[in-house]
């Protein structure tokens, strides 16, 4: 573990969060007007980057497993929900 801050840090998160692209004062036009200040976290590199989206799924299947969840809504009929989560935590290891 890496020591950030003072508070040990999984070091999966530091490979998840320099795997996300930022882009700053995104988008640069609403309506005519320029906008600063938006930082835009762009995760296309992340899923990029099999190493970092692995992990990025191992920590969120950590986070929810033992819960007791049986039933996850959303808006995808062709896969039962959360089903590529499971795939990619029982693939081979990268």
């Amino acid at each position: 573990m890496a020591v950030c801050e003072g508070k040990k840090q999984d070091t999966r998160i530091q490979r998840i969060a320099s795997s996300i692209r930022v882009v700053p004062d995104f988008p640069k036009k609403a309506n005519g007007y320029r906008i600063t200040g938006i930082m835009f976290q762009d995760i296309t590199t992340l899923l990029l980057d099999p190493k970092a989206f692995k992990d990025t799924v191992d920590l969120f299947v950590e986070q929810y497993t033992g819960r007791g969840i049986s039933v996850v809504a959303g808006k995808s009929p062709e896969l039962p929900h959360l089903q590529w989560l499971r795939d990619v935590k029982s693939s081979s290891p990268l």
